[in-house]
């Protein structure tokens, strides 16, 4: 752990790439770092939506993996909130994952 900004952990501070994920499952988490990591991204970890938010205006993402799920509206607000934010991240590249 190198670095915690806006209730986001940021696991590697090295200029890279860097990806933000957003959900509340730890195994989940630990999946994703592995792999993205390996592939030489920078992986910022988020457990709210709020948090996501933040770390995107703060960071500029090259990238978001984001849960979504119709019994929790915070998947859905974030993609709506990032899109409406401004055309540099309404352009980000976004994988919503849906468990159902």
């Amino acid at each position: 752990l190198r670095a915690r900004r806006g209730g986001c952990v940021i696991l590697d501070t090295v200029q890279k790439s860097i990806l933000v994920v957003v959900d509340t499952d730890p195994p989940f988490q630990r999946a994703v770092l592995r792999v993205a990591t390996a592939a030489g991204l920078q992986v910022v970890l988020c457990a709210t939506a709020r948090a996501a938010f933040n770390a995107c205006g703060a960071l500029a993402p090259d990238c978001l993996v984001v849960a979504v799920s119709p019994s929790d509206h915070e998947g859905f607000w974030l993609l709506a909130a990032l899109r409406a934010r401004s055309p540099e991240v309404a352009a980000t590249p976004l994988i919503a994952l849906a468990a159902r």
